[in-house]
């Protein structure tokens, strides 16, 4: 039977355990709406975010 699973659920798994393969870090490419969503769902739980964007102004937009 395969188990369901959303993003925050796998990322909270991760953390619990304690593993050395748990997720501690993570570089996204791209700040637009996605990247945004992205980047602020995995800094809420914790996990370090480097966001690129070559964009100045996408990316000062992004940070707010």
């Amino acid at each position: 039977m395969q188990e369901d699973l959303n993003f925050e659920e796998l990322l909270k798994r991760s953390k619990l355990n304690n593993d050395s393969d748990a997720i501690n870090k993570v570089a996204i490419i791209g700040a637009g709406i996605m990247g945004q969503g992205i980047a602020q769902t995995l800094s809420g739980s914790g996990i370090e975010v480097l966001l690129v964007e070559k964009d100045e102004q996408s990316l000062e937009a992004a940070k707010r």
